[in-house]
C-alpha cells in the first residue's frame, strides 16, 4: 500500500507502529522531524504476527476495552480489527504530512515491531518506534514536566531530533538526561553539547556516563515522554532499550 514520493532524500523519517501501542506524540514528533529536514515521512504499520496466531488458538477470547465484556475471536476476526486499526492510522498520518506539506508514503507488513526496528534502514536517517506515553503522576499541576532522554553519539541528525522534540514540547517545563558517548575515544557531539550549554536557563539538563544508562532504566525512573537513541547501538543494546522505554523512541542515523 503506497502513495507518489517514492524517493528515499536525505533526512527521510520512518514510523513504525503496531496494532498494540500508539501515541499520538508519536505521529506529531515524525511530522515534525520530517518538516524540518524537508523531507518524507513513511509510515509502516506492522501487523503483529505473533497475536495472529494467538487469536487461531480455539480457546482465544478478547476483552473489550470499552465494555470490558468477553467475546471470542479468531484469526479472520483479529485481522480485520488490525487492518481497520491500519486504515485509521494511515488516515491520521495523511492527515498530519498534508496539513504540513510533505511528501508521505504508508506500508503494511507482517512481523514484529523489534524484529522491524532491529533492521538496519540506511535509506531512513529517523526511525520512529511508536509506543504509548507511560502513566505516571505530574508535579506540575498546569504545566507538566517534559522528559526527554537523549543518548549522545557524533551524528549531527541527534541534534536535529532533539530540536524537533523541544519544539514539540515549548510550551512546558523540559528535562534533559543525556547519557555520554558510550566509549572514551568516541569523539564529542560539539554542536550537539554547545547547543544543549547555551540552553540550558530554559531547560533542566542531567548528564549521566554510559555504565549508569541500565541502572537509569530500571523501574521508575524510565518513565520518559521521548527517547532519542543512535542506530548506532548494537542490536542487543537497542532491544534492550526499546523494551524498556515506555515512550516514542527515535532511532537517528
Amino acid at each position: 500500500m503506497n502513495e507518489e514520493h517514492q524517493n528515499d532524500d536525505y533526512g527521510s523519517v520512518l514510523l513504525a507502529i503496531d496494532n498494540v501501542v500508539l501515541s499520538a506524540t508519536s505521529i506529531d514528533l515524525a511530522v515534525a522531524i520530517a518538516a524540518s529536514m524537508q523531507s518524507r515521512l513513511h509510515g509502516l504499520f506492522i501487523e503483529n504476527s505473533d497475536l495472529l496466531q494467538v487469536a487461531s488458538l480455539p480457546f482465544s477470547h478478547e476483552i473489550s476495552l470499552t465494555t470490558a465484556e468477553e467475546r471470542p475471536t479468531d484469526f479472520d476476526l483479529m485481522q480485520r480489527s488490525i487492518k481497520s486499526m491500519a486504515s485509521s492510522i494511515r488516515k491520521s498520518i495523511k492527515q498530519a504530512a498534508q496539513a504540513s506539506k510533505i511528501p508521505w508514503t504508508f506500508d503494511y507488513v507482517s512481523s514484529s515491531l523489534l524484529e522491524v526496528t532491529a533492521l538496519s534502514r540506511s535509506d531512513f536517517s529517523f526511525t520512529i518506534v511508536s509506543h504509548r506515553i507511560s502513566g505516571r503522576i505530574l508535579t506540575f499541576k498546569h504545566r507538566p514536566i517534559r522528559r526527554i532522554l537523549l543518548i549522545e553519539d557524533h551524528s549531527p541528525n541527534l541534534l536535529h531530533a532533539l530540536k524537533a522534540v523541544l519544539q514539540q514540547f515549548n510550551r512546558d517545563i523540559v528535562e534533559v538526561t543525556k547519557i555520554d558517548a558510550a566509549q572514551m575515544n568516541t569523539a564529542e557531539n560539539y554542536d550537539l553539547n554547545r547547543y544543549l550549554n547555551r540552553i540550558k536557563p530554559q531547560i533542566s539538563l542531567i548528564e549521566l556516563q554510559r555504565h549508569q544508562l541500565a541502572q537509569l532504566l530500571q523501574g521508575n525512573t524510565a518513565c520518559y515522554d521521548c527517547a532519542i537513541v543512535p542506530a548506532t547501538e548494537d542490536v542487543e543494546s537497542r532491544r534492550g532499550l526499546l523494551e524498556a522505554l515506555q515512550c516514542p523512541v527515535i532511532l537517528v542515523s
